[in-house]
């Protein structure tokens, strides 16, 4: 699937100006009438924070932060997945043998983690954003193609 790839501070002032269009729409509503517009003023507010969003990425080089699982210095063949009770690391088959488990709770607190020697780490990818507001990651799924963030 192909995703956008002009990211240019030219063309995050446009998401920008978007955003602010789309902001100044929103209190138009409002003031014209009041709580009655009230889904074209909720899609006036998420059309505005998916513009930011996307200048955000745009002035970062089409990258935005996600969590990457470590054992020790080593990336992780993993990526978040929705599991039966919530959000869980999905280990890749090829990576499955250094931790002897397929799923991995997410979060800095999991004593799973602690305990297999794992940790959750600052990592920048190639992103972009959706529809619904949720960015994701563009590059490898399996997040291979990030690079670490030293915090």
């Amino acid at each position: 699937m192909a995703y956008f790839t002009d990211f240019t501070e030219e063309r995050a002032k446009q998401f920008e100006q978007q955003a602010s269009e789309s902001l100044r729409r929103e209190a138009e509503s409002f003031e014209r009438c009041d709580t009655d517009g009230y889904l074209s003023q909720w899609a006036s507010g998420v059309t505005a924070r998916n513009c930011r969003l996307k200048a955000e990425i745009c002035r970062a080089g089409g990258v935005s932060e996600f969590n990457g699982l470590y054992k020790g210095e080593q990336r992780l063949k993993a990526r978040i997945v929705n599991g039966l009770y919530g959000a869980v690391w999905y280990v890749h088959e090829n990576d499955q043998k250094l931790v002897n488990r397929k799923y991995i709770p997410t979060g800095a607190g999991s004593r799973v983690q602690k305990k297999l020697g794992l940790c959750e780490r600052a990592e920048i990818a190639p992103a972009w954003v959706s529809d619904d507001n949720h960015v994701f990651r563009t590059g490898d799924e399996w997040g291979i193609d990030a690079q670490s963030v030293n915090k």
